[in-house]
């Protein structure tokens, strides 16, 4: 058996120049582009660089894996369905959107949101589950950014009304069940309503 050289991956401690952030984003969207169309098998490093339409060296550059590569689609696809940043497709969820009287229904509100989408997207979810529950450690920044950003979401949709020590025991839980969910509807098959259920009942249960 040959053994093959390894490509040559640094990780950027500065800002990404203008050029450097296009590039990126062009390999980030062409990844999710494969995603959506064939899942996960249909990402390949090479497959990236060709619809992206840059050398294969460079998706080395910025990605030391597919698995890293698709798990930072992962977090660009929940920045857009959590609203942390503004969705191209202008349907990305607020705080002020889920019409409910207290952290329970607003949390289960979302979590329905994020489970439809899911059922709506489920190549390309099944595709960063798959890339998250991986055990690549070239993916682990990508992940904990992915973890930190689902926690602090549940943070914000909470809000006050329970204390803050509560809170981030509370957050942590939904952040464990949301992949078990995760997990289940892209992994195992399992009906988008069942799961939604699940989560719902679970927000009523840890949430005023």
């Amino acid at each position: 058996m040959s053994s093959l050289p390894m490509p040559v991956t640094f990780t950027t401690v500065h800002p990404l120049s203008d050029s450097q952030r296009e590039r990126r984003q062009r390999l980030l969207a062409a990844a999710r582009e494969l995603a959506t169309e064939g899942g996960y098998s249909a990402v390949t490093m090479h497959a990236v660089a060709d619809r992206a339409r840059l050398a294969r060296a460079t998706v080395y550059r910025y990605f030391g894996s597919k698995d890293q590569l698709l798990t930072a689609v992962g977090a660009e696809w929940a920045r857009e369905v959590t609203g942390a940043q503004h969705a191209v497709t202008g349907a990305a969820l607020r705080p002020g959107s889920v019409q409910a009287t207290g952290p329970a229904e607003r949390v289960a509100g979302v979590l329905a949101e994020i489970i439809d989408r899911t059922a709506a997207e489920l190549p390309l979810c099944t595709a960063v589950v798959s890339a998250v529950i991986s055990g690549d450690r070239t993916a682990d920044s990508e992940r904990s950014g992915l973890y930190a950003l689902w926690m602090g979401q549940f943070d914000e949709f909470i809000g006050d009304a329970v204390p803050a020590e509560e809170r981030a025991e509370i957050d942590y839980l939904l952040g464990q069940l949301l992949l078990a969910a995760f997990t289940s509807m892209c992994m195992l098959a399992q009906p988008k309503e069942q799961v939604r259920d699940m989560l719902i009942g679970a927000a009523h249960r840890l949430l005023p």
